[in-house]
């Protein structure tokens, strides 16, 4: 999965860049972060001006979806949201996917809500708690579309506390597909080795 997420500086051209690359790359799907900003912070907020030069507009977003569509045909397209509204925007895209951010654990309107998607839904783990993620698998239901992503909340993340033992526990103690989301310092070895290595750890 190719994280376009932000890299884009709120550019809809960067956007298409991102996409051509990612598929030439070899990726298998490419992931958008969605979202508008005054659902996400206050306008009084410091980080509300960051937010909203980087946010890219619902109408543009779909332009985006139908180019990756129509030009990279193979390429799955999951999306990260955080809100109702951008969950009723995209549930009418026909994506094959969504991510659940950590920080919406405990967002249980939101999770009873995203129920109603028929696609996969992977959610992530890193900083949630083992009743919670219980509490977030019960709700969503149908596990064969969940996948519990292990990654540790730590940017970049150190080699010796990644415990990539944690996917397997993640998949029997749960029952559901585990994967791996790698937040290794880019330029070190460890962003190969890593998720090269959550394979062999049972990472779907």
């Amino acid at each position: 999965i190719s994280e376009i997420a932000c890299a884009h500086n709120g550019n809809y051209k960067n956007l298409k860049v991102l996409i051509k690359n990612s598929f030439f790359s070899g990726a298998n799907a490419v992931q958008f972060q969605i979202w508008k900003a005054t659902n996400m912070r206050s306008i009084y907020d410091n980080n509300y001006k960051i937010l909203k030069k980087l946010e890219i507009s619902f109408n543009d977003w779909k332009k985006v979806i139908r180019f990756t569509k129509k030009n990279f045909p193979k390429l799955k397209i999951y999306c990260c949201i955080y809100d109702i509204e951008t969950f009723e925007f995209i549930n009418k895209l026909n994506i094959d996917g969504i991510k659940i951010n950590s920080a919406d654990a405990c967002n249980l309107e939101f999770l009873k809500k995203i129920k109603i998607f028929k696609k996969n839904i992977n959610i992530c783990t890193g900083g949630v708690k083992e009743f919670e993620i219980k509490r977030i698998v019960k709700i969503l239901g149908k596990k064969e579309r969940l996948t519990l992503m292990h990654g540790i909340q730590l940017f970049p993340t150190k080699s010796n506390i990644i415990n990539l033992k944690r996917i397997q526990y993640l998949k029997n103690k749960f029952k559901v597909n585990a994967g791996y989301q790698d937040h290794s310092d880019p330029e070190s070895c460890d962003a190969y080795l890593m998720p090269a290595l959550s394979l062999f750890y049972g990472a779907n």
